[in-house]
C-alpha cells in the first residue's frame, strides 16, 4: 500500500494517488441514514474488503478499498448480484434527505456525499470487464 501523507490521513485511499476526500460528519450525527440491512446482504462482500484491521477498531479504515483488492474481494461471490444491490444502497442514499450514512458493520458515520462516491468507485470498479 501506499503511503498516506498527511493530508490524506483521514481520506479513503482508492488507488495510488487516489483518495475520496473525507469529511468530518460529527456534528451532523443526528441526520443519519441507517444501512445496516442493505450491507448485511453484502456482507461476505464487506468482510472480504477488511484487510488493514478490524471495522470494530478502525471503523471504515479497516478496509481495503483499492481496484485490486475490491477485484479479489468478490471472489466466490455473485458479481452481478452484488452490482445490484450497491446500485440499489445508492439509490436509497440519493433519496434520502439525510446527511449522514451509518452502519455498525462499517462502524462509523459517513458524510452521504462521501459514502455515494465510494458507492460509484466500488460500482465503477465491478462493473470492468
Amino acid at each position: 500500500m501506499a503511503y498516506i501523507r498527511r493530508e490524506h490521513k483521514n481520506d479513503i485511499y482508492i488507488a495510488d494517488k487516489e483518495w475520496i476526500r473525507w469529511i468530518d460528519c460529527a456534528d451532523k450525527a443526528d441526520e443519519r441514514l441507517e444501512i445496516e440491512q442493505e450491507l448485511k446482504a453484502m456482507q461476505p462482500f464487506w468482510n472480504n474488503l477488511m484487510t488493514k484491521c478490524d471495522s470494530e477498531c478502525c471503523g471504515i479504515q479497516a478496509y481495503d478499498f483499492t481496484t485490486e483488492n475490491i477485484k479479489e474481494a468478490i471472489n466466490e461471490i455473485d458479481k452481478m448480484k452484488l452490482v445490484k444491490q450497491l446500485v440499489s444502497l445508492k439509490e436509497i442514499t440519493q433519496a434520502t434527505t439525510k446527511a449522514v450514512v451509518s452502519s455498525r458493520i462499517l462502524n462509523h458515520f459517513i458524510l452521504k456525499s462521501v459514502f455515494l462516491q465510494l458507492l460509484d468507485h466500488l460500482i465503477d470498479t465491478l462493473s470492468e470487464n
